[in-house]
């Protein structure tokens, strides 16, 4: 029989977050260029880290979960969990899971952030 140590887990949850987090990084760079242009791979290391943690305090957990995290974090500011009233609202919501709080962040952003459409005739 096998037998896996605790270190032996933790070990392998270390690396599979590692790859993650580098992976993070070139999708962000390559969804987010003029957002993420400037910024050097250690800093966009920490955002990551940082929400991840802030990510799994929401409930959100998954890696396609916490990658729609981390593009509102490149999209709205680090912060945006707190800055923005509707994202902390959604957030904060107690009985829904975290996928289910990225599916209406994803709707609030797509239907009421939209810029409004210009009131003057098309040229």
């Amino acid at each position: 029989m096998l037998t896996i140590r605790r270190e032996q887990f933790r070990a392998v949850g270390e690396a599979m977050q590692r790859r993650f987090e580098l992976q993070s990084v070139a999708r962000l760079r390559a969804a987010f260029p003029g957002q993420t242009r400037e910024t050097r791979d250690e800093q966009l290391l920490e955002l990551i880290r940082t929400g991840i943690g802030k990510a799994a305090g929401y409930g959100i957990t998954t890696e396609a979960d916490v990658t729609r995290y981390l593009e509102y974090a490149i999209l709205y500011g680090r912060d945006f969990d707190s800055k923005l009233v509707w994202a902390a609202k959604i957030l904060r919501t107690e009985g829904i899971g975290g996928g289910r709080k990225m599916d209406l962040i994803d709707e609030y952003n797509l239907f009421m952030m939209r810029p409004e459409p210009s009131r003057g005739s098309p040229q």
